[in-house]
């Protein structure tokens, strides 16, 4: 393919004839307009990249409560690739809005010799819901989902092989069947929206980036209960095999909330069969903490994710 913007006839029949799902976005309605982003490097099967892709960003504008929602994505795509990979990008996400009933508004490529490997970032605008000011200190924490899930899904399909010398085929498998784990957070977020204060959605860089992020956002302390965290043994077992910490590790389908009351929102998610608990509280101080039995210890601003380490 050619370098610049991707015009002309490969744009109308990679990217317009692709589009099903489209319409005028809403202009005039009630709530602030803002978007939520995320962006992927393919790596792995590219239609569950983007997937998990517009799964990140939907997760993110669930949790922000957003409405009326509207796609965009910019893909980026290294020369030598071929004009049928851009379709089938375009076709992915079309499939995927038209699921979730989310119009594409808009889709832009560009060929360009700084990536090697296919780039895209997907955005869903919208409006969010006015009048959401709350107190957000001395409040519940809930997360909603298991931790890392995303990511030991990812491990177990991408370290099959070097599992298999310590863990049976049915383990691994088990991992690799996380995916259904991460369809969760937009259900959620509407089944006690009246009960959220301030909403997370984890993702790159694991729970306790997203724990860190909610204080900063929110402007609080927080006192974490480790224990109370919710997490899979599957992926336990496998990051301890890999040498990685799975608590900052990819999050997708992951959300943490700030609520008034969190044991009904835990009793709520739990009567829908959606996994969440209640790990803690927010503060008036801005000391972030996560406690052990009799070990207290400061949360930090979030890492590099460890997935990185395996690629």
């Amino acid at each position: 393919m050619k370098l610049g913007k991707v015009t002309g006839g490969v744009k109308t029949r990679s990217i317009d004839n692709q589009i099903r799902h489209t319409k005028r976005a809403v202009e005039n309605s009630a709530g602030d307009f803002c978007a939520v982003f995320a962006s992927c490097a393919v790596y792995g099967p590219r239609a569950e990249a983007l997937e998990r892709t517009f799964c990140q960003a939907l997760d993110q504008a669930s949790a922000d409560m957003l409405f009326e929602m509207t796609a965009d994505m910019q893909v980026w795509l290294p020369v030598e690739e071929s004009e049928d990979t851009l379709r089938q990008l375009v076709r992915g996400l079309d499939v995927l809005c038209a699921a979730h009933d989310i119009p594409i508004a808009r889709i832009q490529s560009e060929v360009t010799a700084v990536v090697r490997e296919p780039l895209f970032q997907i955005s869903l605008r919208g409006r969010r819901q006015q009048g959401r000011e709350e107190e957000l200190a001395d409040r519940d924490v809930v997360v909603v989902g298991y931790l890392a899930a995303e990511g030991s899904m990812l491990l177990a399909r991408d370290k099959y092989e070097e599992l298999l010398t310590r863990y049976s085929a049915r383990f691994i498998e088990k991992a690799q069947d996380f995916g259904k784990l991460l369809l969760s957070v937009p259900e959620a977020a509407t089944a006690i929206s009246s009960n959220i204060c301030m909403a997370q959605a984890a993702g790159e860089g694991g729970i306790l980036k997203a724990l860190w992020d909610l204080a900063e956002r929110a402007g609080v302390g927080l006192t974490i209960e480790w224990k109370a965290l919710p997490v899979k043994q599957e992926t336990i077992e496998i990051c301890n095999f890999l040498n990685l910490n799975p608590y900052d590790l990819l999050s997708g389908g992951v959300m943490v909330c700030i609520c008034k009351d969190g044991a009904q929102a835990v009793q709520r998610l739990e009567e829908l069969g959606i996994m969440a608990a209640l790990v803690g509280r927010t503060t008036t101080s801005l000391d972030r903490v996560l406690v052990h039995e009799d070990e207290r210890r400061f949360l930090e601003p979030g890492k590099a994710d460890e997935i990185y380490k395996t690629r």
